[in-house]
């Protein structure tokens, strides 16, 4: 029972973070959020979910920008 409680907290998707890629980041990674705006000073969240995607420019250079679906601890 435990452990199921415990995997329903770390899989129940709390919010989504797009921002540039970091290739480094992997699914259950945990991940420290701050943003003055927002009021997050150092938020602990963790990646259950994950996308890139792949945007080409006609002037510049093409990026790829990351979403991350966040979870509890």
């Amino acid at each position: 029972a435990a452990n199921a409680l415990r995997r329903r907290v770390v899989l129940d998707e709390q919010g989504t973070l797009t921002c540039p890629l970091d290739a480094g980041a992997e699914l259950f990674d945990v991940l420290s959020i701050t943003d003055a705006q927002l009021g997050l000073v150092a938020r602990k969240a963790r990646i259950v979910r994950l996308s890139w995607r792949f945007q080409r420019t006609g002037v510049g250079p093409s990026r790829y920008t990351a979403t991350y679906s966040l979870g509890g601890l």
